[in-house]
């Protein structure tokens, strides 16, 4: 079984242009002395550079995000005048009921949105239910 996600920026638009990925899109799992680290992990410790973050929605569709786009693998073979990512408007993005996890990169931060709970930073975000 996977953990489905996207992943997506905010354009001035309020457009989100947004990826998913299939594995791993919790944010951190603890179970017992157990630590393992999902997608939101991935993206708040090493996709805080703009340029980094279009590069992975350059990509398209992936089935795991790692530390650098070029790691992950996708779906497709990538052409990269090609345009691989979605975009829906916010509200559409914000109120999707697939996947759970959505992550939302605005304002210079990442946004986590698990099912119909509120977005909430990243960093603030302690464990999967």
């Amino acid at each position: 079984m996977s953990t489905n996600c996207n992943i997506g920026i905010l354009t001035e638009n309020n457009i989100v242009e947004y990826i998913y990925c299939h594995f791993d899109g919790y944010v951190i799992i603890k179970r017992d002395n157990l630590i393992i680290k999902g997608a939101g992990y991935l993206l708040y410790k090493h996709y805080q550079n703009i340029n980094k973050i279009k590069l992975l929605l350059k990509f398209g569709d992936i089935k795991n995000l790692e530390c650098c786009p070029s790691l992950c693998d996708n779906f497709a073979s990538v052409d990269y005048d090609d345009v691989m990512y979605h975009t829906l408007s916010l509200d559409e993005f914000e109120t999707r009921n697939y996947p759970l996890y959505k992550y939302l990169f605005k304002d210079g931060e990442w946004f986590v949105k698990y099912h119909k709970d509120d977005w909430v930073k990243v960093k603030d975000y302690k464990y999967e239910r």
